[in-house]
């Protein structure tokens, strides 16, 4: 089974073969594990257990558990949820600590290098594995789980627009729309004005 940042970047249309590539662009990082609760560029980080606090050379946080729920970008997450933070103290990342509802739908959450939620720049979710089998703006979409993630050739994310509506989602269900029947596992695009196609080969 490939890594969730394998999936992670297949589903963003970007190729595996650059998730190297990507990985060398990130910033350059320290880490450190820890054993108490700490505070870091204002934020109340958990114990990181076997696992490592992450920041920039700045000493600004770079990604670490959240100790209790809080509220980040506008969005409500669970404490034990690790958040990555930009450069510019953005939310750009969570591994969710339980299923959340982000943005109206729910994501799906397994704890540290589980299933990625992403955001863009503004705060708003870019895109997250549903925690269950979801119709969303008439395209009915399949949630992740080991079995869809395998299944589906690892395409079973969601992504969202600014303003929430979905941006593509593999197919849970045959549908059909503006008089174009879809299948189960096809991978569908709705762009902003709603107009729907498949995009998988």
């Amino acid at each position: 089974m490939k890594s969730h940042a394998a999936i992670l970047i297949a589903a963003l249309g970007v190729s595996v073969a650059s998730l190297t590539e990507l990985h060398a662009q990130d910033p350059a990082v320290q880490r450190r594990q820890l054993r108490a609760p700490e505070i870091i560029d204002g934020v109340h980080c958990a114990p990181t257990g076997n696992f490592s606090a992450e920041t920039y050379l700045s000493g600004a946080l770079y990604s670490c558990p959240v100790l209790n729920d809080t509220v980040i970008a506008g969005h409500a997450l669970f404490a034990g949820t690790w958040i990555t933070l930009d450069t510019l103290r953005r939310l750009e990342h969570a591994w969710l600590s339980r299923n959340t509802i982000l943005a109206g739908h729910l994501c799906k959450g397994t704890g540290y290098k589980g299933y990625s939620t992403r955001f863009r720049e503004d705060g708003s979710l870019r895109l997250c594995f549903l925690a269950e089998d979801t119709e969303i703006n008439g395209v009915p979409c399949i949630h992740g789980s080991f079995w869809t993630e395998i299944r589906g050739g690892t395409m079973t994310a969601a992504t969202f627009h600014r303003d929430g509506s979905l941006a593509g989602c593999q197919a849970s269900r045959t549908f059909t729309a503006n008089g174009v029947r879809y299948r189960k596992w096809n991978r569908i695009a709705r762009d902003s004005v709603g107009i729907i196609r498949r995009v998988d080969s």
